[in-house]
């Protein structure tokens, strides 16, 4: 990916993020979940910037709180499995033997169950929500990213200035997070771009669903569900959410694809 295209990337979600900082500011910040019969789709217009729904909900104020819930649910999942599941992957791959295979043992345990089905499970149990939803699908990433980090770690730790190091004594702690983890990274953070757009479209689809989720609650994945009969008579309703959803999935991958290299 090219400097122009990530240029590009940063500035439409600076745009985006301008325009909701913008919103608060002029208008203060409103209750997504706050209804108007009286108001039922509304077009676009100054007040209403993306109309309303069927319930008179301001679409735009919907977008907004969709778009924080979605984004807690990718950083609360990426920093879970991407951190445990480096630091298992690196101590697996750099000291190998009985570390290997208790690691491995467990990074396979760990993805004998589907994601999807996982998620499901805590969303039947906790409820779903973006704390809930992003361990389920961090604890289902964990595997992934250690068995990678394994495989690069075995690979680095051959190269000359790593055997120089162990030959001089310097502490094992020392040189895998001072020099192996910085070199592992590259390749994983393309991986990372991947996971962050899969969890994106992950928690749409559990919200989509339904399963524990609280329908109050202004979750991409639950408006498309609830905006779905309208897919003929007022298809505008189905493309701002669904738009969301691919922005932020397509911008993640976009992102970290560039930064992996």
């Amino acid at each position: 990916m090219n400097s122009k295209k990530v240029k590009l990337i940063i500035i439409i979600l600076l745009i985006i993020a301008s325009a909701f900082i913008f919103n608060i500011l002029k208008q203060g910040y409103q209750d997504a979940t706050t209804t108007d019969l009286t108001d039922t789709f509304a077009a676009m217009s100054s007040k209403h910037y993306f109309g309303t729904d069927h319930l008179g909900r301001d679409i735009y104020s919907l977008m907004i709180d969709g778009a924080v819930r979605t984004l807690l649910t990718i950083l609360i999942a990426c920093v879970i499995s991407l951190s445990i599941g480096v630091l298992m992957g690196t101590l697996g791959g750099y000291y190998g033997k009985s570390v290997e295979l208790v690691i491995q043992f467990v990074t396979d345990l760990m993805m004998i169950v589907p994601t999807f089905i996982l998620a499901l499970i805590f969303s039947a149990i906790f409820g779903l929500n973006p704390i809930s939803a992003g361990i389920a699908l961090g604890i289902s990433g964990i595997g992934d990213y250690a068995n990678q980090a394994m495989i690069l770690t075995k690979e680095v730790k051959t190269r000359g200035f790593i055997l120089s190091e162990k030959a001089m004594g310097i502490n094992s702690m020392r040189i895998i997070t001072k020099h192996i983890i910085p070199n592992i990274m590259p390749p994983i953070y393309t991986a990372l771009g991947n996971k962050a757009s899969s969890i994106a479209l992950q928690y749409a689809a559990l919200s989509f669903i339904g399963l524990g989720a609280d329908i109050t609650k202004p979750d991409w994945g639950a408006l498309l569900y609830q905006y779905r009969i309208y897919i003929i008579e007022r298809p505008l309703l189905l493309l701002w959410p669904t738009l969301g959803i691919f922005i932020i999935a397509f911008s993640s991958y976009i992102l970290m694809d560039a930064k992996g290299e």
